[in-house]
């Protein structure tokens, strides 16, 4: 998820005085970033790691380029978003993967970050809750882990944020991301001309009990 992750309420990017009307690829809001859609080229390939380019497109009003680079290892998947920024933007990077339904997990945070009426993340941290979420945490305490399959996946990354989407009952999304939903609207990170911004995921498989 590049350039931004998650919802961005109502479509709209406020930056720098402007506002810029984005795609609603999710109505009302927008979701997800403009990469996730297109096309990437190859830039490096390996028998175990590629490294994949991409500019955002013509839904994001700034000019830039990102490379993911992924590696695999016997017990490892590793990932690395790297952003340029060609002018200065605000920039916010995640992953959004799928699991099977976990038939064990241990998924405990400090806190989530209270969503408002229209499932839009606020600043307002409350304790977790048990029930199945589809909401963003902070801080984890101890290993984020799936077990699936009687395969234990620990889930390690660099980002601050982590949303879980539970409900569904065949799946489990457990996504890192360098910040909550719209933070490029209400805590943007601005990346400047020419500085780049790097993020990584690791997805590490042992043998569950």
């Amino acid at each position: 998820m590049v350039p931004f992750a998650g919802r961005l309420r109502h479509g709209k990017l406020h930056f720098n005085d402007a506002t810029h009307q984005l795609r609603l690829n999710r109505e009302p809001h927008s979701i997800h970033g403009t990469v996730f859609d297109r096309t990437w080229g190859v830039r490096l390939q390996t028998s175990s790691s590629i490294t994949l380019e991409t500019d955002f497109g013509i839904h994001w009003p700034f000019q830039g380029s990102v490379l993911h680079h992924i590696e695999v290892t016997d017990h490892r998947i590793h990932f690395e978003l790297v952003v340029t920024a060609d002018e200065t933007m605000p920039i916010q990077v995640g992953w959004h993967p799928w699991f099977i339904k976990p038939h064990d997990s241990s998924l405990r945070f400090e806190s989530m970050l209270l969503r408002d009426d229209q499932g839009i993340t606020t600043t307002q941290q409350v304790k977790p809750p048990q029930s199945p979420v589809d909401d963003c945490f902070i801080k984890p305490q101890g290993d984020v882990t799936l077990t699936v399959n009687k395969q234990r996946l620990t889930l390690t990354s660099d980002c601050s944020h982590w949303v879980i989407f539970y409900k569904p009952e065949n799946a489990t999304c457990v996504e890192p991301r360098s910040g909550p939903p719209n933070a490029s609207n209400d805590s943007p990170f601005a990346l400047s001309a020419g500085e780049t911004f790097h993020r990584w995921f690791d997805i590490e498989v042992a043998s569950g009990r």
